[in-house]
């Protein structure tokens, strides 16, 4: 799967939260949508919301906006909310990957 992740956040972030958000989407991705695609991620994290930008090969961006605050040190909130999302936008989406 081809991966393209852009940060926006004005300042930037931080490597190791770059890394982190990259990590979240990447599973989440890895888990829910066939190898074949091309995904590109824009992140935009002000002080107390993130959102993410999602686009899918050629397809129009869908976002979605939440509250920075309140994660534990795994991400396990944000990866659930990308999970949701990408089930509810993209929802020919399969739990299991295609090689």
């Amino acid at each position: 799967m081809l991966y393209e992740f852009v940060d926006v956040s004005r300042p930037p972030l931080s490597e190791s939260e770059r890394a982190d958000y990259q990590k979240v989407v990447r599973e989440a991705l890895d888990l829910l949508r066939p190898v074949s695609e091309a995904w590109s991620v824009t992140v935009d994290k002000e002080a107390t919301m993130t959102r993410l930008d999602f686009v899918r090969d050629t397809d129009a961006p869908r976002s979605f906006t939440f509250a920075s605050d309140g994660d534990d040190d795994e991400h396990s909130t944000t990866f659930a909310l990308v999970c949701h999302f990408l089930l509810a936008h993209w929802p020919t989406a399969s739990t299991k990957r295609s090689s």
